[in-house]
This record gives C-alpha cells, sequence and structure tokens, in this order.
C-alpha cells in the first residue's frame, strides 16, 4: 500500500511540473520576442520576470518533489540533494549532476538577486539554459512512464 502513495504522489507532483512547464514555455516564447528590447519598457520586464518566476518553479519541482519523487517510488535512499542528482544521472534521466548544480545555482540566483544590471545578465542566462531545462522535464516525464501504467 505504501508504494501505491509514493507513486500517486509521483503522477501529483509530474502533472503539477507539466503545467508549470507549459507555462515556462509560453514565458519563453514571449520572452524571445521581447529579447531584442530588454530594458526599454515596462511589458519586457514583465516578461523576463515571469520567465525567471517560472524557470526557478520548475527547476525547484523537478530537482526537489520530483528526483525525491522517484527515488521514493524506487525505494532508494533519501540523502542529500547531491545524493538525489548523483542517482538521477546514474539512471541517465539527466545528463550530469554537475549541470543540475548550474541549474539550481541559477535558481538561486534568480531568488537572491537586487542589482539590476545583473538582473539583466541573468535573464538573458535564463533564456538560454530554459530549454535545456523543459528537455529535462520531458526526460524526467518519459522515464516516469513506467510507474504510470
Amino acid at each position: 500500500m505504501i508504494g501505491k502513495d509514493y507513486t500517486n504522489n509521483l503522477k501529483e507532483i509530474l502533472d503539477q511540473l507539466q503545467e508549470a512547464a507549459k507555462h515556462l514555455n509560453i514565458s519563453l516564447q514571449r520572452s524571445k520576442t521581447a529579447k531584442s528590447g530588454i530594458g526599454e519598457s515596462e511589458n519586457t520586464l514583465i516578461e523576463f520576470e515571469a520567465l525567471t518566476t517560472r524557470f526557478a518553479k520548475v527547476a525547484d519541482m523537478l530537482i526537489h518533489k520530483v528526483y525525491r519523487s522517484i527515488d521514493y517510488v524506487e525505494f532508494a535512499e533519501g540523502g542529500s540533494i547531491i545524493d538525489v542528482m548523483n542517482r538521477a544521472d546514474k539512471q541517465n534521466f539527466i545528463d550530469s549532476a554537475q549541470e543540475m548544480r548550474i541549474l539550481k545555482d541559477l535558481r538561486n540566483d534568480i531568488a537572491h538577486e537586487y542589482i539590476t544590471e545583473r538582473i539583466q545578465l541573468l535573464h538573458f542566462e535564463v533564456l538560454e539554459r530554459t530549454p535545456k531545462l523543459l528537455q529535462l522535464v520531458n526526460r524526467a516525464l518519459h522515464y516516469c512512464k513506467k510507474y504510470l501504467k
């Protein structure tokens, strides 16, 4: 019975992740069209803020909820976030634990950046890395299909 609860929890989290990734993709498309005009209008700033906020949310969900939920379903030991990333790397649904660290660090930068000049650079980095994050979401969803039948 406990294993079924873990599987149900994984399904709920994956449903939430899919919805969040859909919104992240919408922000990515809008931000691509606004890219050349960064800093020129309030609307452009709003689009980039939506992108960075959604990026942070998806990264958090993927790293802290989805990967940990997979571990629970697979009866893997808990451990630190590094342990979770190393297991994800071994299971080949991420390219490397280092890559995930970069995404996690970027998420932390989003949450703690207050200097206006740095924020513009952050927007461009998020714009560049969002397709990779969306790819990792799809890989996790594909990997989890075997548990959701």
